[in-house]
């Protein structure tokens, strides 16, 4: 399984999410972050919110 790092926009705060399992699309997750993308959408939750965004088509 691989990883994903995100880096958060207007900081210096990197994280490294290690892959998990997903029936559909590829899931990352380490305690209350969660990075998930399906098809179009990717969707980052961090502490319960929840932030979706898409490709153009």
């Amino acid at each position: 399984m691989g990883s994903v790092k995100l880096v958060y926009a207007g900081s210096s705060t990197e994280m490294t999410l290690p892959q998990a399992l997903s029936a559909d699309g590829a899931r990352y997750t380490q305690g209350d972050v969660e990075f998930w993308i399906k098809g179009k959408e990717a969707t980052l939750t961090r502490a319960g919110k929840s932030t979706t965004c898409r490709t153009g088509d």
